[in-house]
């Protein structure tokens, strides 16, 4: 079990290896996509066979939980590459934070044109008000808010904004 576990984990973990030797990503999205392509292919048919498994369920969700962790540190330098999603976040955190309410403002409006800054380009979808359930839009204002007291760099900022989904 532990060979058939490690294996797919070694590949999966080139192929992160290999990412982080491209970047930046958006230079080389081809190639990146198909890494993301094998090392996805890679993961499906991993976790099929472990759930094919039934024996030693503690020691292989040990053994998964591992490299999740390792995957998750491998890939973490990676700027966001291919989502614009830390943008928004980061500036619907900003409106909240101003005493605006997501639901009810887009980044478009001229109303809050004060919270444009440099990563305003960034943002999609400029003209749509909030699409993120509520504990999406209270996870990420919180983040920010801790992120905020840290870095005024509004890049880094993003770039912090993925720490929410490092836990999923």
């Amino acid at each position: 079990m532990i060979l058939r576990l490690t294996l797919p984990a070694l590949l999966l973990e080139s192929g992160l290896l290999w990412l982080l030797a491209l970047r930046p990503l958006q230079d080389r999205a081809v190639s990146a996509i198909a890494i993301l392509l094998g090392t996805s292919a890679v993961y499906l048919i991993s976790a099929w066979l472990i759930l094919k498994e039934t024996q030693s369920t503690r020691r292989r969700a040990g053994w998964v939980l591992g490299w999740a962790i390792l995957f998750r540190l491998t890939a973490w330098p990676l700027e966001p590459a291919f989502t614009d999603d830390v943008y928004r976040y980061r500036w619907e955190s900003r409106l909240q934070e101003a005493g605006g309410n997501p639901y009810e403002a887009a980044p478009s409006d001229p109303g809050w044109a004060r919270l444009r800054d440099v990563t305003y380009p960034r943002i999609s979808g400029r003209d749509f008000r909030a699409v993120y359930g509520p504990l999406t839009e209270m996870v990420y204002h919180w983040t920010y808010r801790a992120i905020a007291r840290f870095t005024e760099d509004p890049f880094r900022q993003c770039f912090w904004l993925k720490l929410p989904a490092a836990f999923l």
